[in-house]
């Protein structure tokens, strides 16, 4: 569904309902997640929360167990996680997982570099993975820095 082709002849109330299934999905994505983190959902915080379906959510998550706020980017990214104290709104969030995976694939990548053993399964798994996160952070942070897309928010 991240092709917007054959979506563009849709009547308005199939358009909604293909974007309510992608929240739907999401949201069983995102507490699958948290889940798999050990985190206990208590609620979603949806005036914290931006979705642009179909290609990402940041979710505000409040935890139960550990009792806890989190920021959650899922979509066509990969699902991360990060406190809530790092970002005061999804914008800011956006930045940060943008940076954080810059980080994550400079380290990847120096370690191949390096010579150590992969700690993915092999070499070329680690570099496309480097490579993945580095060409998703651009696009975050080409996001981020797009004020048209933000103005509506007051961001």
């Amino acid at each position: 569904m991240t092709d917007t082709q054959g979506t563009q002849n849709l009547s308005p109330e199939e358009r909604q309902a293909q974007i309510n299934k992608w929240n739907q999905d999401e949201m069983v994505k995102v507490q699958k997640f948290c889940f798999s983190q050990g985190l206990q959902m208590n609620s979603i915080d949806q005036k914290k929360t931006l979705c642009l379906p179909p290609v990402m959510g940041v979710w505000f998550i409040k935890a139960k167990s550990p009792k806890q706020n989190y920021w959650i980017i899922s979509g066509d990214f990969p699902t991360d996680i990060t406190k809530a104290d790092v970002a005061a709104n999804a914008r800011e969030a956006l930045r940060h997982f943008s940076m954080s995976w810059q980080l994550k694939a400079a380290r990847l990548q120096d370690d191949l570099a390096a010579g150590q053993r992969p700690t993915l399964s092999d070499r070329e798994t680690q570099e496309k993975f480097a490579n993945t996160l580095i060409a998703k952070a651009e696009m975050l942070y080409d996001i981020f820095t797009n004020d048209e897309l933000w103005a509506g928010a007051g961001l």
